[in-house]
């Protein structure tokens, strides 16, 4: 289900590069953050 969730993130990429790089740098941003917040909590989880 992720693998495939991956795979169409990349196709959009590939589609929509020409987007503005400011709406994409903000995205990733929040994305980044999210991704942040996710792995910390799997750490907790772990320990």
């Amino acid at each position: 289900m992720l693998s495939y969730f991956i795979c169409q993130i990349i196709k959009a990429d590939l589609v929509i590069q020409p987007i503005e790089e400011q709406m994409y740098s903000k995205w990733k941003k929040e994305f980044e953050v999210d991704n942040d917040i996710m792995i910390s909590d799997l750490l907790e989880l772990d320990s």
